[in-house]
C-alpha cells in the first residue's frame, strides 16, 4: 500500500481519497476511523445513509441487536455496535 500526504493551502478543503481494488474490512475500518475523528456518525433511514454531526445526537441506544441514534426530529439506525461508538 502506498500512502501519499500532501499539505494544502488553508483555504482549500481537506479531503481523503482511497484507491482500492475491493472494499474489504481493512478499507471499511479506515473509513470508520476517519469518520469517527470528524465528529460525525453515519445513520441510515430506509436504506439511505446520512452524516449526523455528534452535536445533533440526543442519545444512542441498542434494541434487539440494532443500534439507533436519536436526534431532535429523526431516529437513525447505525451498523456500528454500541461499544464501537463508545470508543
Amino acid at each position: 500500500m502506498i500512502i501519499n500526504i500532501s499539505q494544502i493551502e488553508k483555504d482549500e478543503k481537506e479531503r481523503l481519497e482511497i484507491y482500492c481494488h475491493t472494499i474489504d474490512n481493512r478499507i471499511t475500518e479506515i473509513v470508520r476511523f476517519v469518520k469517527s475523528r470528524q465528529g460525525q456518525l453515519t445513520g441510515i433511514i430506509e436504506g439511505s445513509q446520512y452524516e449526523i454531526p455528534i452535536s445533533d445526537v440526543f442519545y444512542i441506544e441498542g434494541v434487539d441487536n440494532k443500534v439507533f441514534i436519536y436526534c431532535e426530529k429523526q431516529v437513525y439506525e447505525t451498523r456500528q455496535k454500541l461499544y464501537e461508538l463508545e470508543d
